[in-house]
């Protein structure tokens, strides 16, 4: 870049006014530079396309389970899991143990092309702090991948007003009649 600028300095202005194959020119720099700008703009649009959350690396994993996308925040947990080599809920098993999310995949013997495999995998995420236990929820497409959703709850709307409960600590309250004498005072 210092070369470009440096060269540009010392060019006239005869040499900018039209295109030539002249390295001082600016059309020049322009024609060899935008179709790498474009290829790097496009790069970055079809890597959002992907997925809407920032993701970690993949390393699969001939255990099966690995991780294709996580987004963890002190208020929520998103992962989603490649679990083709798994028959369902029949092998999946997830969990809620303590403040850990548990996500635990196990078959029998499978005939593969070179004899047979049994897969069990176990791999546990961070309950995040503001949930809760039943704010987990997970969901598995045809294709093997598994999303599992930690998010705080909502309280429905309409939902009944809860009565709260008023604990005593450190001494008996007034009695309701000594209450209202005051009251009257």
């Amino acid at each position: 870049m210092l070369f470009i600028t440096t060269s540009l300095l010392f060019t006239s202005e005869a040499e900018l006014s039209g295109p030539s194959e002249n390295p001082g020119n600016l059309e020049h720099w322009q024609q060899i530079i935008t179709p790498y700008n474009n290829r790097v703009k496009e790069g970055r649009k079809d890597n959002k396309k992907k997925t809407a959350f920032p993701s970690i690396p993949s390393f699969p994993s001939p255990l099966g389970g690995h991780i294709s996308s996580l987004h963890a925040t002190d208020d929520s947990l998103i992962v989603t899991m490649d679990v083709a080599q798994f028959r369902g809920p029949d092998d999946l098993k997830i969990s809620v143990v303590g403040q850990f999310i548990v996500v635990e995949g196990k078959h029998g013997e499978k005939q593969d092309e070179f004899g047979t495999i049994e897969r069990h995998f176990i791999r546990k995420f961070n309950l995040p702090r503001n949930v809760q236990p039943e704010g987990v929820s997970s969901k598995l497409t045809s294709d093997g991948t598994l999303t599992i959703e930690a998010i705080p709850l909502r309280p429905k709307e309409g939902s009944p007003a809860r009565a709260i409960p008023i604990k005593i600590v450190g001494g008996a309250p007034p009695a309701p009649s000594e209450a209202k004498a005051e009251e009257a005072k």
